[in-house]
């Protein structure tokens, strides 16, 4: 068998490799690394109206609400993912188990911690630091607990408020 035989017998590789179907979607990462592409959003804002969706999708979104809203992209990019239940807004994400998010906490905050290491050497976080990543985490539950919350309730709660503090 000379060198050409031996070609003809080998298995053929396809030319072309198939594409992939994986869809990349928006994090914790993925989102500060938006926020710096975009400086008209911060990590807070990208998270908490996209957290889900796919990148692509999100950067189409990010350049939508600064062409439409220069003035205020974030509140613009807001109303589009309440309207539409995406990010924290979606139905799912805010009737997680406790459980879940306080692992998801957890997990986050080691993330921040690592990270931090990582940039500046400090083993601790700043109560800031702290703060930020608890807001991340819990706004989203906060939101639904309020949204159930009756107008008479509300109502009630501020009328005592009212009677409670003096008017400055």
């Amino acid at each position: 068998m000379n060198g050409r035989d031996m070609e003809d017998a080998a298995p053929k590789r396809p030319t072309s490799r198939k594409k992939s179907t994986r869809t990349y979607v928006v994090n914790r990462t993925r989102a500060r690394t938006l926020a710096r592409l975009y400086g008209d959003f911060d990590e807070i804002s990208v998270r908490e109206c996209l957290e889900g969706f796919p990148v692509k999708g999100a950067i189409a979104l990010l350049i939508w609400a600064t062409e439409k809203a220069p003035e205020n992209p974030y509140r613009k990019l807001r109303d589009w993912a309440r309207r539409n239940g995406k990010g924290h807004y979606s139905p799912g994400l805010l009737k997680k188990p406790s459980a879940d998010v306080y692992r998801e906490y957890m997990a986050a905050l080691e993330e921040e911690r690592s990270r931090v290491e990582s940039e500046t050497g400090r083993e601790r976080l700043t109560r800031q630091e702290i703060e930020r990543v608890t807001q991340e985490i819990y706004a989203p539950r906060s939101r639904a607990e309020y949204a159930r919350i009756s107008e008479a309730s509300w109502h009630s709660f501020h009328e005592e408020r009212d009677r409670e503090e003096p008017a400055a």
